[in-house]
């Protein structure tokens, strides 16, 4: 793979404790529904680290999915939400 291209990668967040109690938001999280988290992490340099590192080199040397993540030429989209099934969604896209 020469480069990569990051199409999207979606964050979702626990829900507060907030959230949970609220009649209507709770609702909304229990239909599997999300809500837009508009508090830290920032989404531009701490969230992204984690998971376009961890699909870099193994510890042989050997490349997981990219040699290096220095090879992404660009991202699409950046999502975070509070949800009730907390996980990292990523989708790329290889030349």
């Amino acid at each position: 793979m020469n480069w990569a291209c990051v199409d999207s990668v979606c964050y979702i967040h626990p829900p507060t404790k907030a959230q949970l109690k609220h009649k209507g938001k709770s609702r909304w999280l229990g239909i599997g529904g999300l809500i837009p988290k508009t508090t830290r992490p920032d989404v531009m340099d701490n969230l992204n680290k984690l998971p376009l590192d961890c699909l870099s080199d193994n510890k042989d040397g050997s490349p997981f999915v990219y040699k290096d993540d220095a090879l992404i030429q660009q991202c699409n989209h950046i999502s975070k939400w509070h949800g009730l099934n907390p996980r990292i969604e990523l989708t790329l896209i290889g030349y």
